[in-house]
């Protein structure tokens, strides 16, 4: 009796022995299929329109010189098969399409990645991929639109159209609505006579009274103001022969601008050279800073942020007269005057020069 049972729990042993051995000849094996069969990369490739590539050439590249290609099919799946563990580099190209390329694809364990693509046609203009949102998909795409019309249109009401005598790339000149080329005139349109005097006035006034303090800005609201005035005037100077159109603006406006700087502490203000030169030459220099003391020592021991004044003046002045000699010819003279004062800020004396500019035409 006793021999029976051992033969039958002997037995019920082999069988688990043989099933655990089973088991893991089987596991072994997936993970021998799977070394010998490899990772994968897959997926779908369009285009930035959503339409279907198909012939588009996927290259990956590994280590060791590692190079393989494949080719979309008519559905625009590639499937890159045999792939050994490691970092690989994926180029697609396809005509009339944008190269892209994709780095630091990682295999481990035979693993299956699926990653899709999209491709920029070659004619994408900065309009198109506004209009498409790529500057909200990828932030690093900084596009502003610029309305060309919105640049002449000021041109148009002072009867100036530009005129591009000449046009060579060596001259810069592929931005003329964008602004001067290098060799440009200015010639002023014929414009219908003015019979009568017409006049008007503007003024305008702003200060920091009803401002919101700016967000980044540290400490009260500093103040600042804006004034602006002009007039325009058109009318006849000689009846029915001569007539002129003119304007004239003045701008004058002071504020704080503020920003933050590195400052020497308060007891670094003190030259310590005993050579009285050296320490008149160091005392002159430290009065350059402002007198106040750091105060963002949780950004550095000597970060100040701090105000300083800034005052722009502006005058301009443009006067057009008008001839016609004829029914068919006429005779235009225009003059314009503009002159731009800036005293700029200087959170350090010496940070920033005067401006005063002076242009004529």
């Amino acid at each position: 009796m006793q021999n029976s049972i051992d033969l039958e729990v002997s037995d019920q042993l082999l069988r688990k022995r043989t099933t655990i051995s089973f088991l893991l000849f089987l596991l072994f094996a997936q993970v021998v299929l799977a070394q010998e069969k490899g990772g994968q990369i897959q997926g779908h490739i369009k285009s930035d329109t959503g339409q279907l590539l198909h012939h588009t050439q996927v290259t990956v590249v590994g280590s060791e010189g590692f190079e393989l290609s494949v080719t979309s099919n008519g559905e625009g799946y590639y499937q890159i098969l045999r792939l050994k563990d490691g970092v690989y580099q994926l180029e697609l190209t396809a005509e009339s399409h944008l190269t892209q390329r994709k780095e630091g694809v990682e295999i481990q364990g035979g693993e299956t990645i699926t990653l899709n693509f999209r491709l920029l046609q070659e004619h994408t203009t900065l309009r198109d991929l506004t209009d498409r949102g790529v500057e909200r998909r990828n932030p690093n795409n900084f596009i502003k639109q610029i309305d060309n019309n919105a640049l002449h249109q000021p041109l148009a009401e002072l009867g100036i159209e530009p005129i591009l005598l000449q046009f060579t790339s060596s001259e810069n000149q592929f931005a003329l609505d964008m602004g001067a080329p290098v060799r440009q005139i200015l010639f002023p349109r014929p414009e219908p006579s003015r019979e009568v005097f017409h006049g008007s006035l503007h003024v305008g006034h702003q200060n920091s009274s009803l401002n919101a303090r700016p967000f980044f800005n540290v400490g009260h609201l500093r103040s600042s103001k804006r004034n602006q005035f002009g007039l325009s005037a058109n009318g006849p100077l000689i009846e029915d022969r001569i007539f002129f159109t003119s304007s004239l603006n003045f701008v004058g406006e002071s504020g704080y601008v503020n920003g933050n700087i590195r400052v020497p502490k308060p007891n670094e203000r003190t030259p310590t050279s005993s050579d009285s030169s050296t320490a008149n030459i160091v005392t002159e220099l430290l009065k350059g800073y402002p007198t106040e003391g750091p105060n963002l020592s949780s950004v550095s021991a000597r970060q100040l942020n701090t105000n300083s004044v800034r005052r722009i003046n502006s005058i301009d002045w443009d006067f057009k007269a008008d001839y016609p000699l004829t029914v068919r010819d006429h005779l235009a003279f225009r003059y314009t005057f503009f002159n731009y004062a800036e005293q700029p800020f200087e959170l350090v004396v010496g940070q920033n020069p005067n401006t005063d500019l002076r242009s004529q035409t």
